[in-house]
């Protein structure tokens, strides 16, 4: 929302409260998405499709979107330019981070070997 935020017009106060909100949420997808595809790593068929097909594409966009949003935070200056150009580069990335999750779970769902696989792999969901 910060980084959507980062496109509209504001006044100094509003852009600075704004860009240390999305400097926090850029970091946090980062950090989150690292976390996820980690935990898919542990077993190879869970995270086939962050590394093959469309879904592959749409991720490394992502991450390049949101590291580059976030690098463009921390460089110095204030101008209203960077501010949008962080925006755009933040938004675009979170739009396709959710585009990549939405086809990395139907690629998921054609193969249902995976979900058995996580299932049965060390620090997989315990039955109830």
């Amino acid at each position: 929302a910060a980084a959507w935020l980062q496109l509209l017009p504001l006044n100094d106060t509003e852009g600075r409260i704004v860009a240390r909100f999305g400097l926090l949420g850029e970091i946090g997808e980062l950090l989150l998405g690292t976390a996820l595809e980690h935990d898919a790593r542990r077993v190879a068929q869970v995270a086939r499709p962050l590394e093959e097909g469309a879904s592959s594409s749409l991720w490394r966009a992502s991450k390049a979107f949101n590291f580059s949003g976030l690098a463009l935070s921390l460089l110095p200056g204030s101008s209203a330019l960077k501010r949008m150009l962080s925006g755009l580069l933040g938004t675009g990335g979170g739009l396709l981070l959710r585009f990549a999750l939405f086809e990395a779970g139907k690629a998921s769902a054609r193969d249902p070997r995976a979900t058995f696989e996580q299932q049965r792999a060390p620090g997989g969901p315990q039955a109830v």
